[in-house]
Order: C-alpha cells, then structure tokens, then sequence
C-alpha cells in the first residue's frame, strides 16, 4: 500500500515505513518521559532522605548507624530536644503518661470496679472464699517490683504500691461471699487492735507500714553502726521493703483456703488476668523505650559536647 501526496512537489510514503517512524518516535517519547520522571524521584526520595538525616529521632539508628552518619558529616545536631526533632504525631507514650494510667486503673477501688466490674450479687457476694483469694493474689502490684529490678527509684513507687495492694484488698472483698468478707475484715481489724488499740479493718495506714520497715531495717545487724546508714540509703530501704511486702500475700491464708495444687484460671478470673498481662506489658515496654530514649539522649549529648570541645 502507498500514500501520494500531490503539490508543489510530489513523494510516495508506503504505510510501512509510515509505520516504523511513528514507532520510533513512541519510543523515543516514552524514554523522553521516563527519564524526566526518574529525575523527579531521584530529587524526592534524596530530599527525604536528607530530611531524615538532618534531624534523625535517635531510635530510628542504631549506634553504629549513628556514628557512622556523624562521622560522615551528615548529621546536623541543633538544641532541639528528642521529642522536638520527632514529629508529634511519632512520639511515643512517655514512661510517667503511661505510669500514671496504671495508677488511675489499680490504685482505688473506684477504678477496678471500673475496669474489672462491680459485685453481681450486692446483697451475698459472687465469689467464693477462694476465687476471691485468687484475684487478691492476681491484683498485687508485681509489675512495680518488676520497675525496681529494671532501676526504677523504689522511693517513687512505694506510695503506689501500698494503694494498689489496699485496692485489691477492698475489692476481692467486695467480691466475696458474706462470711468470708466479714472474717477477713475481723482478723485484719483484730491484728490492729492488738498493736494500735484499735480495730482498723483495712490493715495499717501508710504511716504505720513506713514505722514497721524502719524499726525493721534499723534493726538489721548489718546497720547497728549508724553511722554507715545514710537517710537517703534509709528511705530506698524501707520503700523497697514497702514495694516487696505489697506484692506478697499471707502464706498461713493461702494454704488454708487456696487448694494444694493451682488450678487454670478461667471465666472471671482469666479475664482478669489477661488484662493484667497486658496492661504490665505497656507499663514494662513504654519503661524500656524510655531507659532507650535517655541513654540515646545522653550519648547525643555526649557526642554534641565532644565535638564542641575540638
């Protein structure tokens, strides 16, 4: 087949050379196009890149990354701090934010009706002196024990776990059958009598809990000169007993109601204490991301101040 054109001067195109031209110059229009298109994305992906290292969150490198991108000179450090070089909307849960939501959860008995529900049967009670026994020993505030082994101040946590521990007591009570809340309110108010001279159905008041350890660690053999004993050394002692005494319950009780071998939680019970695994696991994690953050931050400054010394 071929086109004639007809003019002031004549020529003869066959369709198939037509054709071939109009190929090449697809194709040329196509790698035209996609070479412009890489050079834009090149350009963006670098200025991102670039946006990154400039002003890196440093828990988005490891410390090898780090200092491999210091010693390249890529990094520019300025006064900002951790949480200002990361975007507000990256920042994670702080450790004391997430602190103080285990506190408004486990440190009342206003707030564990809240999370756990309140008493079903109001006028007898709907657990039995068993299953009450086992959510009191579920509620006892280990994860705070857990926060002093990580390096937590046990000063900070001995308030909150004499609360959470008074918590759980309240509350397995509440739960329980008549007879069994009213025995353990007698013996417990019985036992403070004795020793205040008069009946406190609670158990001891904080003040009383801090004069007992005292009196206890002041005691200790190893303190007799106390000289050695300074306050602050004194007030960690006693938290720390504090701490370790709220996460513990009376052995004499657990044997003579709990039976000799544990049985599976399940029902009411398991759902407690799924809550309660989760709940420890955000407290511990957002712990651990903060122990991370403030080593990251130290050795950020670390590095600022040796770099302004040379």
């Amino acid at each position: 087949m071929m086109l004639q054109f007809h003019g002031s001067s004549s020529c003869t195109i066959r369709a198939k050379d037509l054709m071939e031209w109009s190929l090449g110059v697809l194709i040329i229009s196509l790698l035209i196009t996609s070479s412009a298109a890489g050079s834009l994305q090149s350009s963006s992906d670098f200025t991102s890149y670039n946006r990154h290292v400039i002003s890196p969150h440093p828990l988005q490198f490891s410390e090898a990354e780090y200092a491999n991108l210091h010693g390249e000179g890529l990094v520019l450090v300025n006064d900002a701090t951790i949480d200002e070089l990361m975007p507000a909307d990256m920042q994670p849960l702080q450790y004391d934010d997430r602190k103080s939501e285990w506190e408004s959860r486990y440190t009342s008995l206003k707030s564990l009706r809240k999370v756990f529900g309140g008493n079903r049967n109001r006028l007898w009670g709907d657990l039995d002196p068993c299953s009450a026994r086992r959510l009191y020993r579920s509620l006892m505030p280990r994860v705070l024990m857990e926060l002093v082994k990580s390096g937590v101040q046990p000063e900070d946590l001995a308030p909150l776990a004499y609360k959470a521990r008074v918590a759980a007591k309240l509350y397995a009570r509440e739960r329980s059958v008549v007879p069994a809340r009213l025995a353990a309110t007698v013996y417990d108010g019985i036992r403070q009598f004795k020793r205040y001279g008069r009946f406190q159905g609670c158990g001891m008041t904080y003040e009383q809990i801090w004069e007992k350890y005292q009196q206890l660690v002041m005691n200790d053999r190893a303190y007799r000169d106390y000289e050695d004993l300074t306050e602050k050394d004194l007030t960690s002692k006693i938290s720390l007993k504090i701490v370790e005494r709220s996460c513990s319950t009376n052995e004499s009780i657990d044997r003579r109601v709990l039976p000799a071998t544990e049985v599976p939680a399940t029902g009411f019970l398991l759902r407690v204490s799924e809550t309660l695994e989760t709940d420890v696991r955000k407290l511990l994690d957002t712990f651990s991301e903060f122990r991370k953050t403030r080593k990251s931050s130290r050795n950020h400054d670390k590095r600022k101040e040796e770099r302004l010394t040379i």
